[in-house]
């Protein structure tokens, strides 16, 4: 049994997305305490005593009966002041829904959830309209995720499998591969994901040493519309994604859109959270046996291990 909490940063503006997204508080303290945090940042010398009281409210008229802490924070930063206050304490995840904000003000607007990304070390949960307040009403039964062939499977692999572990969740891996048009020629010349649906479910399954892992699905199609399908067909509770999924690249730095049009909420380990170790309730982050690390050749990096035979798989050998 597991006695260290879940530890949540919650930043709200008092949207009625960010009153949506406390739902999913009570889904998770069905099965695991829960170490809450709200945080309001506010402009220097904008702090008043309605925004106090908004701050001292959120939550009070909810599902959520938890203790937490309520913090007010003068920045003129937000994200900034977020990341700050994760660097600060450790954190497990901040919760931010999609902004509500119009199509057009957002296009002329940075992304908070990106700039979240790109400067915050805290795994970044997030939901879209798609998601709907009673789909918090049931607990956490299936945990899917989408795989990736151009980072660290191994590590993100393993904070997926240790989370669906904690929940008693079964886990679903999921891939698309990409349509084939002229698209797929700069697909293949910059990614080294397999474009064979086959090839990609047999490299999954290399990773469990031959054992056999939990639910494999492959597609072939755009990446939203697919993963939209194979959510509701798996009826996944949550998708975590992994390096290189969630921000968008462009002229300016912002959140994949079709994330928000999930039938789920989105767990994204992204961005400067792409090196967070492990959850707080795990004790010491896993790291490559010593003896090992000893062994290898200076200068030679170490083989990737395979995933063990239980499932959830006690991490990781060789």
């Amino acid at each position: 049994m597991h006695a260290e909490p879940l530890r949540i940063l919650f930043p709200t503006n008092f949207s009625d997305a960010c009153d949506r997204a406390s739902r999913a508080l009570t889904q998770l303290a069905s099965v695991c305490r829960l170490d809450l945090t709200i945080v309001h940042v506010t402009r220097p010398g904008h702090r008043t005593a309605r925004l106090t009281h908004e701050l001292e409210r959120f939550l009070f008229d909810g599902h959520y009966f938890g203790a937490c802490r309520r913090l007010m924070l003068d920045a003129d930063d937000g994200p900034g002041a977020v990341s700050a206050l994760c660097r600060q304490d450790r954190f497990d995840l901040v919760m931010a829904p999609a902004s509500e904000r119009p199509a057009v003000r957002r296009l002329l607007t940075r992304s908070f959830r990106a700039r979240l990304l790109r400067q915050c070390d805290v795994p970044l949960w997030t939901a879209g309209d798609a998601v709907a307040s009673r789909d918090f009403d049931h607990p956490i039964r299936t945990v899917a995720c989408l795989m990736d062939f151009d980072t660290d499977r191994v590590a993100f692999v393993r904070l997926v499998a240790d989370f669906a572990r904690r929940f008693h969740a079964r886990t679903v891996f999921l891939y698309v591969v990409p349509p084939v048009d002229e698209g797929m020629l700069t697909h293949a010349l910059t990614s080294s994901g397999p474009l064979l649906p086959a090839l990609a479910v047999k490299q999954i399954r290399e990773m469990f040493d031959g054992h056999a892992p939990p639910d494999v699905d492959v597609a072939v199609g755009y990446r939203g519309r697919e993963l939209r399908r194979m959510l509701t067909h798996h009826r996944a509770d949550l998708l975590f994604v992994g390096p290189r999924q969630a921000a968008a690249s462009s002229w300016a730095l912002r959140f994949s859109r079709d994330l928000d049009h999930m039938p789920c909420p989105v767990i994204c380990v992204d961005g400067a959270a792409a090196g967070f170790a492990h959850w707080s309730f795990e004790g010491t982050p896993w790291a490559p046996p010593a003896r090992e690390a000893a062994l290898a050749p200076a200068g030679e990096p170490m083989r990737q291990p395979h995933l063990d035979t239980g499932w959830p798989p006690a991490f990781v050998r060789r």
